[in-house]
């Protein structure tokens, strides 16, 4: 199982566990200067009660704890092909398209009886620069401030725990607890909520029109999409992203991914 996928579990279940704690002790929130929200959820208790029933599923998730196979261990290997503990079960083969000097590989992948195409590439990037976008419906603006905070503490913690190796890593992932970026001007910025370590070059990368293109498409097919720029540990380089509800054998499904990605991977290089 790969590192990355430890820092995106361990971040669930802290935000989780985060949430819980929220829904129980509203007041917790004034420690981190949310007085406002606290006064809310303890003035509306209905909201509490709406929030418990959808949170425990991810509660009980939470529960588990997944660890790579060692020599004589009797548990499963997760990370061999077409199994991945976040993603599910792949479906199908994968498809590969050139792009210049890289490759993006494009799946389906299963769980819970929802499919969604994931592609990814890794790519040159510039010194430090990241990104994390997704479709605004899939981040109410009232769960952000406390999404954010359980992310920092997080990140935090995470650097802690690891400060060797992977410390410029962290640095880098910082911004994934920041506020989401000003998207006024930029061709279907409203339906995005992007967060970046580096903001100009993010925005010159979402003025692209191809991108402004794919994600009002995306938007109009009301198609829940995420995609991401994320370091991969080795220095120059990262793994960029993108995951759409969908199957990569859908035509529309596979132009949108492979339009977004290589057109990202062209602007990364230029």
């Amino acid at each position: 199982m790969g590192w990355l996928f430890q820092i995106v579990w361990t971040l669930f279940r802290l935000t989780v566990w985060s949430l819980m704690l929220v829904l129980f002790s509203p007041r917790t929130l004034e420690f981190v200067g949310w007085d406002g929200v606290a006064r809310w959820l303890l003035h509306h208790a209905w909201a509490r009660w709406v929030g418990l029933p959808l949170l425990l599923p991810f509660f009980l998730l939470s529960a588990f704890t997944f660890h790579e196979r060692r020599s004589g261990d009797g548990e499963p290997d997760c990370s061999q092909p077409g199994l991945d503990p976040e993603l599910g079960l792949r479906e199908g083969s994968v498809s590969r398209w050139p792009v210049d000097d890289n490759v993006i590989e494009a799946a389906t992948w299963s769980r819970g009886g929802s499919h969604q195409c994931v592609a990814t590439a890794t790519v040159a990037v510039p010194p430090g620069f990241a990104f994390s976008a997704r479709s605004s419906r899939m981040e109410p603006v009232w769960f952000r401030g406390a999404a954010q905070g359980a992310v920092r503490m997080g990140i935090e913690r995470a650097r802690k725990i690891d400060s060797g190796a992977h410390a410029e890593v962290w640095d880098t992932m910082a911004f994934l607890s920041d506020d989401p970026v000003d998207m006024t001007g930029i061709i279907g910025g409203e339906s995005v909520v992007l967060r970046t370590s580096q903001p100009v070059l993010a925005r010159t990368v979402f003025s692209d029109p191809e991108v402004g293109r794919v994600i009002g498409e995306l938007e109009q097919a009301d198609r829940q999409w995420e995609w991401s720029l994320l370091p991969d540990g080795h220095a120059g380089q990262a793994v960029l992203r993108f995951a759409c509800r969908g199957r990569a054998e859908n035509p529309e499904v596979a132009a949108w991914a492979q339009a977004l990605m290589s057109t990202s991977i062209r602007r990364l290089a230029a």
